[in-house]
């Protein structure tokens, strides 16, 4: 249920970005009182928003066939105007190299699935979008652990929400570690190394 309101509020926001793309900057004259006193209007009416959306995936293909048959169609009951169109990708280093050439190339797809180790790298060299700013960000930002969030996070801004985690342990035999004269296994990296 988190990865569908997940994808559901990232796909919102890529069409609400692409939608108000070319409106222009907002007048310093404007209070936020105000912009909250305004009625929306048939634009800012986010179930009216219509377009397509380009996800690449390197989900398995179970993963792929709920994100297929569940998130997608949950999304266009909501969103009825917005074709999703999922692209399976492989994993590892070729997927890397496949974000990178389209990055250059100008071809990115809306939204991708990649490693938190390469966010830093995309947001440098402005691949990705700063989503921060988007309609219900602080709520979904709020729903997910701080340390897990913050490997999104880069200068100043957030450019991407975290699907998932995983843990790195390191074990060690007890016996060995007393063997070669230590008494307590290390605690940080440093030590480690």
């Amino acid at each position: 249920m988190k990865t569908e309101k997940i994808i559901s509020v990232i796909l919102i926001g890529i069409i609400a970005c692409s939608f108000f793309a070319g409106c222009g900057q907002k007048s310093n004259e404007t209070t936020s009182n105000d912009a909250n006193n305004k009625p929306k209007t048939e634009a800012e009416d986010e179930t009216k928003l219509s377009g397509s959306i380009e996800m690449w995936s390197t989900f398995t293909d179970i993963e792929n066939k709920v994100l297929k048959e569940k998130i997608v169609p949950a999304f266009n009951n909501k969103y009825p105007n917005i074709k999703v169109k999922i692209t399976p990708m492989p994993g590892g280093d070729d997927y890397k190299k496949q974000i990178l050439q389209a990055c250059m190339s100008g071809t990115t797809p809306d939204l991708a699935r990649t490693d938190i180790t390469d966010v830093a790298q995309y947001a440098k060299e402005d691949y990705l979008a700063a989503i921060d700013e988007l309609p219900n960000f602080n709520e979904l930002k709020d729903s997910v652990f701080e340390g897990p969030m913050s490997t999104s996070y880069y200068n100043g801004h957030y450019y991407g929400i975290p699907l998932d985690t995983n843990t790195k342990i390191a074990i060690y035999n007890k016996r060995l570690l007393e063997k070669a004269g230590m008494k307590e296994a290390p605690k940080t990296m440093d030590e480690f190394q």
